[in-house]
């Protein structure tokens, strides 16, 4: 343990204003970012293949699909585009009376160096501390009794009124140029653990004590690097200083920051069950930004705008290991532009529904970055189904989720460059409602004692607990049922908060049981039921089959366009089969727009394709029964479908009209996509993608063919021989075949298919051989090593079927025409020719 320093004050030094380390605060005007920037080597910012990948139309080759849209009326308001960037200006700002609710709790904040407290009125303003000298940064204890502060380098815990005052830890005064001494004397970031039994403080590392009056002792858990010497600087590890961040939920573990000397910066990971110390490290270079623990402490959110010494985006980071998933990528894959926008994520925060909430701002370019513009977003916990959550936009300094993310108090930006970031105060419900200007100026905002919440359209939280059990109880269930238990799921409608209530589990069949949700809305202390509706069993002609299973997080919110509520029902149904469904909510009724199922589970997916920030749905048409299930060997095929501003509609590969500049290519690109050869189709439509100029059908055309192609070469394995002809690689095809001797690939017996998962599926191996490479041989622009490949294989097919026929001679000796040189054709000819 390590007592506390005796204070050692002069009249002839003065105290330094708090302004950062070294250089190291300088790139956060640039970012907007929370914390120090990474790396003194750092990773460049790399242009990046989207995380959402593109998707594509099924080949003639697929079976029907299932997918059917609903009939829809255009709504009477025009969609607004997710993406689509609205005039860059405060929103409109509701007044407050003293004494009415606004706020889910008071507000604490720094305003010119003293802690000030909003009630939950949203007017009334009262200053905490009354320090000679200023308040550089505080905390306020889980229960709202305590404040912890730091004022003259002196860390203090209060009363939240302000009340019996105590110096925990007495620093040290130093010079204004003393810059060794400001890093490893200054007193900072006081951050009471989720208990409130211990304060975790900066100086000259991170260190721990009891919270209370009576503690003046502190344990250092994680010491800075010494200062280094000018004349002897290390060459070899990076010198770094720590400070606290934010604590875990489970109080196990404790974010970190800490600067690289002489510049930038990182975040890591210290585990206080004696786990050590990771560094958060991203494989795209987002490691900086906005941070949020998942409700467990075992995970993490990181939201990033990073353009320098890092990357936007947003990320799940694993708190054991550091390590982080890219759940979504803020640079656009080339150049960005209004379609292809970059986009910045700020604030993220998982609500007490389970969801991802989180401001997002759309850029152009790298100059069109800044702080104006960011908007109130939700997503699933994986990035999945962006939904904004309103339509106005942000001048963002920072912002503070209520708990519940029923809305966030935003810190507008000024421009003064302070940090934390300081300005005038807006409540900004998450959906519906004004936004409230709030009578608080200032920085740091944090939430004192929460207020119970027992009136308005927010559900106090036994309320919202009890909502499956209500709904159960509409169903009649019986003892015998399947189905016994209900998940809720909070939506944010144009009308503001409502709550869905899904079944799960797995449903009975005597007596038959459908799988059921209900939309309800909280008013007045009370559960008000808007719209229900039960899933068809299927079995008509276009009508997919109904969930026999759905799990807890098998129904989402998405975002398919404004004017409506969109989700998403992921099921199973039979002994390994998927089911998805597309539903929409109009306030009034809940109806499915799409439905889909097949033979595998995650059939259906909602995804922004293009970048644009619009999402498109995915559905899965590939054929997991190319010869059994379990063979494991799948064709596959997509179906998409867009909201094109009036109703869903599926998307094709377009051929552009023979006066348009990229027709050309494109069209090329689109024939041999149809043939069946996705890999020269990728590589075409790519150069047409990166040539000017920019059209919107060749854009979906790149999305169409690259998710096939992808997924068809990810699928090439467990067997290659056919995979890469399903793929479009007729070269790559016959080079699986190449090892073995003629009399070995003419044979009934022939270890191409003896040991395979082809083995026993002979007659829908050929069948498949002969499909495809009738439809490769038919495009004009096959090459000839590629026609060679395919006129071969489908010698071989004939050959599977009739062994004694003549199509497997001629194609072989037609092979060997094509490429004399080639020893397989040349010499397979000879053998059939005996």
């Amino acid at each position: 343990m390590k007592s506390a320093p005796i204070r050692k004050k002069s009249n002839g030094l003065q105290r330094p204003s708090r302004v950062g380390l070294l250089l190291l605060w300088l790139a956060l005007a640039v970012t907007g970012c929370r914390g120090l920037l990474p790396g003194t080597a750092p990773p460049a910012a790399k242009e990046e293949t989207p995380t959402l990948r593109p998707a594509e139309p099924s080949p003639s080759l697929s079976p029907p699909a299932t997918a059917t849209a609903a009939p829809m009326m255009a709504p009477t308001t025009t969609a607004t585009a997710v993406a689509t960037v609205l005039p860059e200006e405060t929103p409109t700002a509701a007044p407050t009376t003293a004494g009415e609710q606004v706020l889910p709790a008071p507000l604490y904040y720094l305003r010119e160096g003293q802690i000030m407290r909003l009630e939950i009125d949203g007017v009334t303003v009262t200053q905490i501390t009354n320090e000679a000298s200023p308040v550089t940064d505080f905390d306020v204890s889980p229960d709202g009794d305590r404040l912890a502060y730091v004022s003259d380098n002196d860390l203090i815990e209060a009363d939240a009124d302000g009340g019996n005052r105590v110096i925990k830890v007495g620093g040290e005064v130093y010079g204004e140029d003393d810059t060794a001494a400001r890093i490893t004397q200054e007193i900072s970031h006081p951050r009471f653990s989720p208990d409130g039994g211990r304060l975790a403080f900066g100086l000259n590392g991170v260190n721990l004590m009891p919270a209370g009056e009576g503690a003046d002792d502190y344990q250092v858990i994680q010491a800075s690097d010494p200062y280094p010497d000018a004349g002897d600087l290390p060459d070899d590890e990076p010198i770094r200083f720590f400070w606290p961040s934010a604590w875990s939920p489970d109080g196990g573990r404790l974010l970190l920051e800490f600067a690289y000397w002489p510049e930038a910066g990182g975040l890591a990971i210290k585990d206080l069950n004696g786990g050590g110390l990771v560094d958060v490290t991203n494989p795209d270079s987002i490691v900086v930004g906005d941070w949020a623990w998942g409700p467990n402490g075992q995970a993490a959110f990181l939201a990033s705008n990073a353009l320098v010494y890092g990357a936007p985006g947003l990320v799940r980071v694993d708190a054991a290991t550091g390590e982080s998933t890219t759940l979504v990528k803020g640079l656009p894959n080339g150049e960005a532009s209004a379609d292809k926008p970059i986009r910045l994520f700020r604030a993220p925060h998982v609500t007490a529904g389970g969801d991802l909430a989180f401001f997002v701002r759309f850029a152009d370019s790298m100059e069109d970055a800044g702080a104006e513009g960011y908007r109130m977003y939700r997503s699933a916990t994986d990035g999945s189904g962006m939904a904004p959550l309103r339509d106005d936009a942000f001048s963002l300094g920072t912002a503070l989720w209520a708990e519940d993310g029923s809305g966030a108090v935003v810190v507008e930006a000024g421009h003064n460059e302070r940090y934390p970031p300081a300005g005038p105060m807006l409540w900004a419900p998450a959906g519906a409602g004004p936004v409230v200007e709030l009578a608080a100026d200032g920085g740091r905002p944090q939430w004192g004692r929460a207020v119970a919440q027992t009136t308005g359209r927010i559900p106090p939280s036994e309320e919202l607990a009890s909502l499956a059990t209500e709904f159960l109880a509409t169903l009649g269930l019986q003892e015998q049922d399947g189905i016994r238990e209900a998940h809720v799921v909070r939506l944010d409608t144009a009308d503001g908060p409502q709550w869905l209530a899904h079944t799960i589990g797995l449903r009975s069949f005597e007596p038959l049981q459908r799988h059921t949700i209900a939309i309800y809305r909280y008013n007045s202390g009370k559960w008000v039921e808007q719209a229900r509706l039960a899933f068809a069993e299927g079995g008509e002609p276009g009508t997919p089959p109904g969930p026999d299973y759905v799990g807890e997080n098998g129904v989402r919110q998405v975002s398919i366009e404004t004017a409506m509520t969109w989700m998403a029902v992921d099921g199973g149904v039979g002994a390994h089969g998927g089911t998805f469904h597309l539903l929409r909510y109009d306030g009034e009724s809940i109806t499915v727009a799409l439905g889909h199922g097949n033979g595998f589970p995650g059939v259906g997916r909602v995804e922004d394709l293009n970048e644009d920030g619009k999402e498109e749905v995915i559905l899965d048409n590939s054929e997991a029964y190319v010869f059994c299930y379990a063979c494991g060997v799948r064709l596959i095929n997509y179906d998409v479908w867009r909201w094109d501003g009036s109703a869903l509609a599926p998307l094709t590969l377009t051929p552009l009209p023979e006066t348009d500049p990229a027709a050309s290519l494109n069209n090329r690109a689109v024939a041999l996509a149809q043939a069946g050869l996705w890999k020269q189709a990728q590589t075409l439509i790519k150069q047409v993608e990166e040539a000017p100029p920019k059209e919107e059908a060749v854009a979906w055309n790149a999305a169409l063919i690259n998710l096939t192609a992808d997924g068809r070469k990810r699928a090439v394995e467990p067997f290659p021989l056919l995979g890469h002809v399903f793929y479009g690689d007729y070269a790559a095809a016959v080079n699986a075949i190449r090892a073995y001797e003629p009399s070995q690939i003419f044979s009934r017996e022939s270890p191409l298919v003896m040991g395979t998962p082809a083995e026993g599926w002979v007659e829908q191996l050929a069948a498949y051989l002969q499909r495809a490479s009738e439809r490769a041989l038919d495009a004009p622009e096959l090459g000839d090593e590629h026609r060679a490949a395919a006129t071969f294989l489908r010698g071989w097919a004939a050959y599977l079927t009739e062994p004694a026929g003549a199509g497997a001679l001629s194609n072989v000796e037609r092979a060997a025409e094509l490429a004399p040189d080639d020893r397989l054709y040349t010499e397979s000819s000879a053998y059939l020719r005996q």
